[in-house]
C-alpha cells in the first residue's frame, strides 16, 4: 500500500474510533456532579448564622483542608444564614471561614469543628479583632 493510501486508512480509522467514543470526560462528570449533589441533599447540613455590625459588605467562604468554597455575599449591618455543604461539614475536621470584606481587609476564623446539623455562629464586627465564631 502507497503512502496516502496509509495516510487515509489511518485517518479513517481515527475517524471511527472518535465517532465510537462516549464522548469528552467533561460531559461525563456532569452525571457524577448530579449523583453528588443528590447525596449532598440527602445529609443534614450544618448552618452558618452570620451577623455583620461592619458597614462594609463581605464575601464569605468555608475553608476545609485548605480548599476555599464560596458561601455568598453578606450585606453590610445585616443577618444572614447559610447552609454548609455536608462535604464541609465532615465530623473530625476542621474548618474556617474566611471573610473578605468589599473595599477593606480580609480575615480567617480560628479553626471551628462542625458537625453535620450543628450551628455555627459568626459575628463580624467593625473591629476585625473583636469578631467571634463559636457553635
Amino acid at each position: 500500500m502507497n503512502t496516502i493510501g496509509k495516510l487515509m486508512s489511518t485517518a479513517i480509522l481515527a475517524g471511527a474510533l472518535t465517532a465510537m467514543s462516549p464522548g469528552p470526560l467533561w460531559g461525563q462528570a456532569t452525571d457524577n456532579a448530579a449523583t453528588e449533589n443528590a447525596l449532598d441533599q440527602q445529609q443534614p447540613h450544618a448552618e452558618l448564622v452570620v451577623q455583620n455590625n461592619h458597614w462594609l459588605d463581605a464575601h464569605l467562604y468555608v475553608v476545609r483542608g485548605g480548599v476555599r468554597t464560596s458561601l455568598g455575599f453578606m450585606t453590610a449591618l445585616a443577618k444572614r444564614t447559610f447552609e454548609l455543604p455536608s462535604r464541609v461539614a465532615l465530623p473530625g475536621d476542621e474548618i474556617r471561614i474566611l471573610v473578605n470584606l468589599i473595599g477593606g481587609v480580609s480575615f480567617l476564623t480560628t479553626p471551628v469543628d462542625v458537625y453535620p446539623g450543628e450551628v455555627v455562629e459568626l459575628v463580624i464586627q467593625n473591629n476585625l479583632a473583636l469578631g467571634s465564631a463559636g457553635l
